[in-house]
């Protein structure tokens, strides 16, 4: 036979062979199993309140690191945003400052500005029709 809680084999109640067993000795053993069975519900009820308590703390922590590496990363991208958009409008700056002198456009500009100011003086462009 097995043993119980580390009871020796013949320590087990058997109602067939034991008739020297009182009722009350038999109740004393059930309550101290019941006891012993609460004490380690308890004790098992402690430890995962623990574990539960520690690994909260091990999410809190794993949380904050997440939302520090989310604000850096945001912060960068909005450096890297910042840098991008100062070379774009360094760039069109710079090509609306400079004229195009491949296809002679201060010779162009000129010409257009003598056409226009031709149209706008001569007497057919006074708006009388």
């Amino acid at each position: 036979m097995a043993s119980l809680d580390g009871l020796p084999e013949n320590d087990f109640v058997d109602a067939d062979t034991d008739k020297d067993l009182s009722v009350d000795s038999a109740i004393a053993l059930v309550l101290d199993a019941e006891q012993d069975a609460l004490a380690t519900i308890e004790q098992s009820e402690r430890q995962a309140d623990r574990i539960t308590s520690e690994t909260r703390q091990v999410i809190r922590g794993i949380v904050r690191r997440t939302e520090e590496r989310i604000s850096r990363l945001h912060s960068g991208c909005a450096e890297r945003n910042r840098q991008l958009v100062a070379e774009l409008e360094a760039t069109a700056l710079a090509e609306v400052s400079e004229p195009d002198r491949e296809h002679g456009s201060e010779e162009c500009l000129a010409a257009a500005a003598d056409a226009v100011a031709r149209h706008l003086t001569t007497l057919e462009n006074d708006g009388v029709d």
